[in-house]
Parts: structure tokens; C-alpha cells; sequence
């Protein structure tokens, strides 16, 4: 009974969580490259036809967004089709609104639901810890206040195809991988989930810039505790224990790690503008 209860509240605690973001995505304004991307723009409608960039490889040619096909033309038939299907129960503008709250809710609630997943290794909604997961891990998907500090899912709509969406993606692919080294047993897939996983990874590829660096970045790690798992070495736990040496409790290795974040943010130079004098005449001020 006790258990029962438990997960009715952590089910209402996720769900109003959710809830209250989209309220909050209602309210959002919309992006200046979503129109950009599904009208498209001149520069933009290369990638439609020609996904995989063989027109770049064989005549030399170029254009906007090569690696980008799968969130284009997903955002694209997205918005051409939802807006659509709501306008029975909104008025037209309202339905682009709803449609793309709606889209990043869902993002954001299967989001919670695979990092769940990955905490407790269930992928049972009737198990209270799989829920618990979710509530503890929801605070930091930020709509409004530090969204610009913690931020999972972006206040752009059209972010949300190029980064959460494919984020969502990787660690669906990444699952099979992931349980296999937490059991520390052989991967075993099957023929059909192979293929799916391969086909999978094809359209990570082609989904934008955020994955490339986030694999690297994952197989650093990965590299780096396997090397210190296998070859220990003395002066790295000697380096570990130099806080707990000095003297210092939990709080002043908190003030510790933050002075050195203090310090490496102060001469860091604001914003991602390039110098006027690097920039060609009539050149746009913002180059994404």
C-alpha cells in the first residue's frame, strides 16, 4: 500500500512537472531559423534533395547544413503536418504554438523516461524507483529561470530537433552498450536490433554538429577510466587525495573547485561574434 502511494505521488509530481512546461513552451516565441528551415530557404533546400552531401563530394560544390538532412526534413514535415491536424480543435497561429510545445514536452518526458531507465535499469512504468528517477532528475530541465545556466531541452524549437531529439537517439543507440559494460558481460544483440542500431547510427551522422562531439568526448572518458582501471598510477590518487591533504573538508573543496572555474572564466572572451576586421563587407554580425 505504502509503495502504491508512492508512486501515485512521484506520477503526479512528473506529470504536473511536465505539465507546467507546456504552459510554459505555449508562451515561447518562435525561432528566426524555423521558417528558414521549412519553407526552405534557398540555402536550405539543397539538403532536401541530396541527404548523404554527394553533390559537395563529386563536383565540389557547396551548401548550407550537409550533415543536418535528418532534423531538416524532420522539423520540416513536422511542422507542415501537426500544425495541421490541431487546427481542428485551435485557430491556425495557436496551432503552431501547441504543436511545437507539444513536441518539446515530449522530448523532454521521454527524455526523463530513458535517463530513468538508465539509473535504475527498468524500463517498467509501474515501478516506483523508475518514477523517483524521473522526479529527481526533472528540476534540472529548466523552461524559464536558469534555462540559460542548465538547460536540457533549448527555449528554441528548432534546437530541440537538432540537439535533445538526437541526444534522445544516442542513448537509445548507446543502451545495449552501456548495459553490457554495467554487467560486465559480453554485448549480445540480435539481428533485427543490429540492423536497427545501424540504421540508427546512419541518421545520428546526418543529424546535425552535436553528436560527433559528444562521442568523442564519451569515448575520451571511457578511454581515459579504462587506462586508470587497468595501469593505476600512484601519483594520480596522490593528485585525487590533494584537497583531503591540505586539510580541506567538503566545503572548502567545493570553494576549491569553483576558484579554479572563477579563474579560468575570467579572461574568457564574451560571445562568439568574430572581430570587425575579420569580417568581409556586408557580412551578417551572427554566423551560426
Amino acid at each position: 500500500m505504502k509503495k502504491t502511494w508512492l508512486l501515485a505521488l512521484l506520477m503526479l509530481a512528473v506529470l504536473a512537472d511536465l505539465g507546467l512546461t507546456y504552459v510554459q513552451h505555449t508562451h515561447l516565441p518562435l525561432d528566426g531559423d524555423l521558417a528558414a528551415i521549412v519553407v526552405p530557404r534557398a540555402d536550405y533546400a539543397p539538403v532536401l534533395h541530396d541527404p548523404f552531401g554527394w553533390t559537395v563530394l563529386t563536383t565540389g560544390g557547396w551548401y548550407s547544413a550537409p550533415n543536418r538532412f535528418f532534423s531538416h526534413i524532420t522539423l520540416r514535415e513536422y511542422c507542415l503536418r501537426v500544425p495541421l491536424l490541431l487546427q481542428a480543435f485551435t485557430t491556425p497561429i495557436a496551432s503552431v504554438y501547441v504543436a511545437l510545445a507539444l513536441l518539446s514536452v515530449g522530448v523532454q518526458a521521454l527524455l526523463l523516461y530513458v535517463l530513468g531507465w538508465y539509473a535504475t535499469g527498468t524500463r517498467r512504468l509501474s515501478n516506483w524507483r523508475l518514477w523517483l528517477a524521473m522526479a529527481l532528475m526533472a528540476p534540472f530541465f529548466q523552461t524559464t529561470g536558469y534555462n540559460g545556466q542548465m538547460s536540457v531541452v533549448d527555449n528554441s524549437f528548432t534546437y530541440t530537433f537538432f540537439y535533445a531529439l538526437p541526444l534522445l537517439a544516442l542513448l537509445v543507440l548507446l543502451w545495449p552498450l552501456y548495459r553490457a559494460a554495467s554487467q560486465q558481460q559480453p554485448l549480445r544483440v540480435g539481428g533485427p536490433q543490429l540492423v536497427a542500431m545501424l540504421l540508427l547510427v546512419v541518421v545520428l551522422a546526418f543529424s546535425g554538429p552535436i553528436i560527433a562531439g559528444v562521442v568523442l568526448v564519451l569515448l575520451l572518458g571511457v578511454g581515459l577510466h579504462a587506462a586508470r582501471q587497468r595501469w593505476p598510477l600512484p601519483a594520480t590518487r596522490w593528485l585525487a587525495n590533494l584537497p583531503g591533504r591540505a586539510g580541506l573538508g567538503l566545503a572548502g573543496r567545493a570553494l576549491f573547485v569553483l576558484a579554479l572555474h572563477r579563474a579560468a572564466q575570467y579572461r574568457k572572451p564574451d560571445g562568439y561574434a568574430a572581430p570587425r576586421a575579420a569580417l568581409p563587407a556586408g557580412a551578417p554580425r551572427y554566423l551560426g
